[in-house]
């Protein structure tokens, strides 16, 4: 069953799990979701490494890290990690 909630940031509908809001690309966090809790190191949640991974300048690596926390897609990866680099102000 899909469940469905509201973006913190601009309150569209979001699907539980997805890495991004597709409207705002805010970078959304989910109690229990993989890689979270005690893994988690930076805004949002972020798996461990993936912030110092972005502050080195090292993107491919952060989105590597972060698919293989969140068993995500390749593009909601991408998706999360530049949105994070922008809140970050590295991008």
């Amino acid at each position: 069953m899909v469940s469905t909630v509201h973006c913190p940031n601009c309150g569209a509908p979001a699907q539980a799990g997805s890495a991004t809001c597709f409207y705002c690309r805010a970078v959304l966090a989910w109690p229990g979701a993989p890689g979270g809790g005690a893994q988690a190191s930076g805004p949002g949640g972020m798996p461990a490494g993936v912030v110092e991974a972005l502050r080195a300048g090292n993107k491919i690596e952060a989105i590597r890290l972060y698919r293989e926390a969140r068993k995500s897609s390749l593009l909601d990866a991408k998706n999360a990690v530049e949105a994070l680099e922008k809140q970050l102000g590295l991008g």
